[in-house]
């Protein structure tokens, strides 16, 4: 699972684990397309998207339920602590 989770970060085209904290916000506010504060699972997978399809290494059935696993209230989107612990876990 842990090795799942640190795929999830590269198939949103966003080399996070080498990225320091900082670096991490700005990520979160490029895939935060609406800048309401949150990264909604179509934003999440649109950030996919924009990755060559040669480059991505789980199938959208993968990268949903990595978003799923992330989204620790349930709500649909994820918080910047949520996203975070995708770097984490």
């Amino acid at each position: 699972m842990r090795k799942a989770l640190v795929l999830v970060l590269t198939l949103a085209a966003l080399p996070v684990l080498a990225e320091s904290a900082p670096a991490g916000s700005r990520m979160f506010n490029r895939i935060d397309a609406n800048h309401d504060g949150q990264v909604s699972r179509e934003e999440f997978m649109a950030a996919r998207a924009h990755r060559p399809a040669e480059r991505r290494r789980l199938t959208d059935a993968q990268a949903v339920a990595l978003f799923d696993r992330a989204d620790a209230n349930r709500d649909g989107k994820l918080s910047r602590s949520e996203f975070a612990s995708l770097r984490t876990r």
